[in-house]
């Protein structure tokens, strides 16, 4: 299991994170959605942050998978 990575997906649009209490992330933060399988990332923003996980609201126009890897982008100050 990666650090962050896809537990479920809601629609073409939305889908679940896990999060752990010692990630630093933010509503409005910018997620990389990373499929190796395919070889490429997808943009995506954290809508809703709750304590185990968090939403995320897909930008691009490539699907997401359960499983996939997540990596937040650092948040700018």
């Amino acid at each position: 299991m990666h650090q962050h990575e896809i537990v479920r997906v809601m629609d073409e649009q939305m889908f679940f994170v896990n999060v752990k209490k010692t990630s630093n992330i933010a509503i409005g933060q910018y997620v990389e959605v990373l499929n190796t399988a395919k070889s490429y990332k997808t943009l995506a923003r954290v809508i809703e942050l709750y304590e185990k996980y968090a939403i995320c609201e897909k930008l691009g126009k490539r699907k997401v998978f359960y499983g996939d890897e997540v990596r937040f982008r650092p948040q700018r100050s």
